[in-house]
């Protein structure tokens, strides 16, 4: 019903002129709307370039017999999210038993703020929210009753998860284990479990058949049933990628694009060739910036997308309501629900908590392998869920027991939940990432033919430094000196016209546009250094990044606890 209502409130608003009819044409909303459109009149003639399930399949449905109607998609995937509730408890019932979970479970689920935004807009969280709790209830279903048949169905859910987001593979070896598992422990023969194993992969791999069969036939070459991994791999996997694909609590809009990305995608290299070979040449700088993603994978703020808590979701009452049971507070309760419980997987063999820790800890991985989004955690919410139901179930078993070592283990448990969630993201970028920035990568960044020692915009330290005329701006790079172009972010509230003289040549500077530009000076670094006088500032700023401390830049002959974003090529 709650989401029936969200659905109602966020449709109606402004007389049906949002983001649920009408979306910018720019998004993925409008994207998956015009496709579906196309396919379901049979238009569509392109490969599958998203993960096609979801407008391919989905939403045509939906279209043919609904003549094309948003509103019943609103209801579908409103009935969809009301059965991920329903597994979230059932999800915790098979786990851990008795009411507290499942109860606890099915409630974070039902009023999980993020959960209620997406459901009437046409993306697929919802979706893939609804088939992640099918997968988990399946498999442990299937391990439960060692049962082909459900094996069956869990491989054909799987490959439909797949098809509709492909991070899923990452919970393929976790369901493969599950199943040996579970086969041994019912005394199956090796060949019954061989040939279970065969149903499964063989029909995870069918699901997929015909999408990769069109992709493959259209570019002549063999292709997967989506095309469009490599440019999102990208995104969160150069040396300047940020960790996520926007600023917390701004509303809707573009993700930052750095200049290492386009230079990927016009190279046509693979981008995890270039992933590969940035782990071999900088490993703890590679692994810097993956350790970031997961910090921020568990961090309680919604990084925004195609739609957003403080914009849209300000629209609705019912949304605005629930706003603090957000990602955070399942997040925090599920970490400490994984770390309390952890022990039961090893003494007891608990092979349907280990299922849930692996569905968990892989989705984590694979969402970190990509870049952080509010959208992509979504669908692992209910899964968090139920484990924060194990952990509120514990309350009881703690108060019996009344062992110091027990409840101590469970407070701190509670903490580091509630840390890692609420203040490891922050505690890390502003007191500890230019220190380790510095260790892992003394040098600076050094991509594509250029070099900076600044680090992205997006959940970067970058803040405007005015400096007046008659003022001086020095920036120096490790171990460069020569001529080549200086790329100097400036930012200006109007238009106005500035005189720099850079390494003793003077350039005046008309600048049209406001805001955050990026210019660009022909420049002879022989002695190291450039040096850049100000003779009219033109009310211009400077930009430095304060998560970055190399000590190479300086202002009026002093050292700044930032560097300038410069870049030398």
């Amino acid at each position: 019903m709650l989401r029936l209502i969200v659905s109602y409130e966020l449709a109606s608003f402004n007389g049906g002129i949002n983001n649920v009819f009408m979306p910018p044409v720019t998004t993925d909303l409008a994207t998956y709307m015009q496709l579906a459109k196309e396919v379901a009149a049979g238009k569509f003639t392109g490969e599958f370039y998203y993960q096609p399930f979801y407008y391919a399949v989905f939403l045509p449905a939906i279209y043919l017999i609904s003549n094309g109607s948003v509103w019943l998609v609103m209801v579908v995937q409103s009935m969809q999210g009301a059965a991920t509730v329903w597994l979230a408890g059932l999800i915790a019932k098979e786990i851990f038993g008795g009411r507290a979970a499942p109860i606890t479970a099915a409630l974070l689920t039902a009023v999980a703020a993020p959960l209620l935004l997406y459901t009437p807009y046409h993306q697929n969280e919802t979706l893939q929210t609804f088939n992640l709790a099918l997968l988990l209830f399946l498999a442990l279903r299937a391990m439960r009753g060692d049962d082909w048949r459900l094996w069956a169905a869990t491989g054909v859910m799987t490959g439909v998860a797949i098809l509709t987001r492909g991070n899923i593979w990452f919970m393929v070896p976790g369901l493969l284990i599950g199943l040996i598992a579970s086969g041994y422990r019912a005394n199956r023969s090796k060949y019954k479990i061989i040939g279970t194993l065969a149903l499964f992969i063989g029909l995870t791999l069918l699901v997929q058949l015909p999408f990769a069969w069109r992709n493959s036939q259209i570019s002549g070459r063999l292709r997967g049933p989506s095309t469009a991994a490599d440019a999102v791999l990208a995104l969160g996997n150069t040396r300047e990628a940020p960790a996520g694909g926007r600023e917390p609590g701004l509303p809707a809009g573009p993700m930052e694009y750095p200049a290492s990305w386009h230079k990927l995608m016009d190279s046509h290299t693979p981008a995890l060739t270039y992933a590969m070979a940035w782990l071999k040449t900088e490993p703890l700088s590679f692994i810097e910036l993956q350790f970031r993603k997961i910090l921020l994978f568990w961090d309680y703020r919604e990084i925004p997308n195609n739609v957003s808590i403080s914009g849209d979701g300000g629209k609705s009452v019912v949304i605005s309501a629930f706003a603090p049971v957000g990602s955070g507070i399942i997040a925090a309760l599920g970490l400490a629900g994984l770390i309390f419980t952890s022990g039961r997987v090893f003494k007891k063999r608990d092979i349907a908590l280990a299922l849930l820790d692996y569905f968990v800890i892989a989705y984590m991985l694979a969402t970190a392998a990509f870049y952080i989004l509010g959208r992509f955690r979504a669908p692992v919410l209910p899964l968090l869920a139920v484990a924060g139901g194990g952990f509120v179930s514990a309350f009881h078993e703690v108060c019996e027991k009344k062992n110091r070592g027990f409840t101590l283990f469970f407070a701190v448990s509670a903490l580091f939940g509630v840390f890692i969630s609420f203040c490891a993201y922050d505690f890390y970028r502003y007191n500890l990432e230019s220190v380790v920035m510095r260790l892992v990568r003394p040098g600076g960044t050094r991509d594509w033919g250029s070099v900076f020692d600044h680090g992205p915009m997006t959940l970067g330290g970058w803040q405007v430094m005015p400096v007046a005329s008659g003022g001086r701006v020095v920036k120096s790079f490790a171990g460069v000196r020569g001529q080549g172009t200086l790329s100097v972010t400036l930012f200006a509230e109007h238009p106005t016209k500035c005189v720099l003289m850079i390494n003793h040549r003077v350039h005046i500077l008309t600048i049209s546009n406001p805001g955050l530009q990026q210019y660009d000076f022909e420049v002879d670094m022989r002695e190291g250094s450039l040096v850049i006088e100000i003779i009219d500032s033109g009310k211009i700023s400077f930009v430095a990044d304060f998560q970055r401390n190399y000590g190479r830049s300086e202002l009026n002959g002093s050292t700044i606890p930032a560097e300038w974003v410069m870049r030398f090529r």
